[in-house]
C-alpha cells in the first residue's frame, strides 16, 4: 500500500490575517481608551474658589502658605507690607483652611480658619496682629521698602 503525503499550506488565507489584525487593533484601541479614562479619573483637578484676598497690615512682606486636611503646605503667594492681594482661583482646601506666614527667614504659628467664615467675609483674610508680634520676637527685622 502506498502512503499518501498531505502537505499543509504554510501561510494562512489573506482573510484570516486581516480579521486577526482587525481583532488585535480593536483590543488595543479598547485598552487605550480604558487607560486614558483611568488616568483622567486619577488626575482630576482640585476644586477652586473664585478668589482669596489677604490683607497684610504688618510691616513685613509675608510669604503665605496654606493647607487643608492634606499633609504639606502649598504656596499661596506674597503680600507686601501694609497691602492687600487678591489671589485668583486658589485651591479649595475644604472645611478648614490652615495658613502660615513667613518673613525674613522666620515662620509664624499657623492659624486655622473655617471655610464658612472665609465665605461669609467674601473670601477675605486679615492677617492677625499676633503674626507681626511673633516675627518681631523671633528677631525678624521689618521688610525693607521696595
Amino acid at each position: 500500500m502506498a502512503r499518501e503525503t498531505i502537505e499543509r499550506p504554510t501561510t494562512r488565507p489573506s482573510w484570516h490575517t486581516r480579521s486577526s489584525f482587525l481583532g488585535d487593533a480593536f483590543v488595543i484601541a479598547v485598552v487605550g481608551v480604558l487607560s486614558l479614562l483611568m488616568v483622567a479619573a486619577a488626575n482630576q483637578l482640585p476644586d477652586h474658589v473664585d478668589h482669596l484676598t489677604v490683607s497684610n497690615p504688618t510691616e513685613y512682606e509675608l510669604f503665605v502658605e496654606v493647607r487643608g486636611d492634606q499633609p504639606g503646605w502649598l504656596p499661596l503667594g506674597i503680600v507686601s507690607p501694609r497691602s492687600d492681594v487678591r489671589f485668583v482661583a486658589p485651591i479649595d482646601h475644604g472645611g478648614t483652611w490652615e495658613l502660615r506666614f513667613r518673613s525674613q527667614g522666620q515662620v509664624s504659628d499657623s492659624i486655622s480658619v473655617a471655610r464658612a467664615e472665609l465665605q461669609a467675609r467674601d473670601w477675605r483674610l486679615d492677617v492677625p496682629d499676633h503674626v507681626a508680634a511673633e516675627l518681631r520676637s523671633a528677631g525678624a527685622p521689618p521688610s525693607p521698602p521696595r
